[in-house]
């Protein structure tokens, strides 16, 4: 993701509030939140468009966010063993994207769906 980019003048002192308004930007993002309702949005809408519709990749079942400060998430799927790095990055990106999250690190830890997850048809 992008990381803003703020021009301050050590000599003037130009460019400090932009530089303030900056980081409570940034600090905002950093701490963002999503009920577990918006996250299994976000994942139908996934499954919707077959944005993850290749065979060997890790069918998604649940999602949910588990802390913040960074934003910090757990993806239900099945296949986990399949998750691998470019199925991590697509999601990672998929959640900037949707979530405006540009620049903010998350974390994402994928995990093999419990029965019930598996049964529902999310």
């Amino acid at each position: 993701g992008e990381v803003p980019l703020v021009l301050v003048s050590g000599e003037t002192g130009d460019g400090l509030a932009a530089l303030m308004s900056s980081a409570l930007e940034v600090h905002r993002r950093w701490r963002f939140s999503a009920s577990s309702s918006t996250l299994m949005r976000w994942l139908v809408d996934l499954k919707r468009v077959g944005a993850v519709a290749r065979l060997s990749d890790p069918k998604l079942k649940f999602a949910r966010q588990v802390d913040s400060a960074p934003p910090t998430f757990v993806i239900s799927v099945s296949r986990a063993e399949k998750a691998s790095g470019p199925f991590l990055a697509f999601l990672r990106n998929s959640l900037r994207a949707r979530f405006g999250l540009d620049g903010i690190p998350l974390h994402i830890h994928v995990r093999e769906a419990s029965k019930k997850e598996r049964k529902d048809k999310h």
